[in-house]
């Protein structure tokens, strides 16, 4: 009963009325779930877009590169077996969310290639943090957020957040995000061929 998630238990032998009662209550408890989740799904596809939408109008600069890396990630996914796999679509279209927080100022010469100084490559550093904190917002998208907040995280431990977590203790999703949005930047920032950038992250 438990493992079926059985709505209602009926003892035999049972009134034909019993039954009809007890078909018709399941059917309208269904019809109450089955609400409730378009409408959740609604929500978040609602959501998804409104951020989305808030990123290319805002930072074009950081919302072009997305398509790259989700092109990649369609690619690699199937391959890879990775848990909630949905949340790798959902990860690679959020994951520069973040850059909306940032000054105008700071973002374009940083999406140009710009060195910037100490304080403003922290901004940069804690892109991941900004998004998570809005991507939290959403409902069901915890472990999108989770798996952004990690994504420039090295798999040795190194880089932002600075904590203990590292290697499998990493996401999946956001190891996978850290090797696509560093291959993009190669390929896109430094011109390289994809060749010459695999190359360079294998060394």
């Amino acid at each position: 009963v438990n493992e079926g998630k059985v709505y209602r238990f009926v003892r035999k032998p049972c009134q034909p009325t019993d039954l009809l009662a007890a078909i018709q209550d399941g059917a309208q408890h269904h019809a109450v779930l089955m609400r409730e989740k378009n409408l959740l799904e609604q929500t978040l596809s609602g959501s998804v877009k409104v951020l989305t939408d808030m990123l290319s109008l805002a930072k074009p600069d950081a919302f072009k590169k997305t398509s790259l890396v989700q092109k990649w990630a369609r690619v690699l996914a199937p391959n890879l077996d990775i848990p909630n796999g949905w949340e790798v679509n959902l990860a690679t279209m959020l994951y520069p969310v973040g850059a909306v927080t940032l000054p105008d100022t700071i973002a374009a010469r940083h999406y140009s290639g710009e060195v910037l100084d100490a304080e403003e490559q922290k901004l940069i550093d804690a892109l991941p943090l900004a998004a998570k904190d809005l991507i939290d917002n959403i409902p069901r998208l915890e472990g999108v957020a989770r798996a952004i907040y990690y994504s420039r995280k090295s798999y040795d431990g190194t880089g932002f957040p600075f904590d203990a977590v590292k290697g499998d203790e990493l996401p999946a999703v956001s190891r996978l995000l850290k090797i696509l949005i560093d291959l993009v930047d190669l390929v896109s920032d430094q011109g390289l061929s994809l060749q010459d950038a695999l190359s360079r992250l294998d060394s």
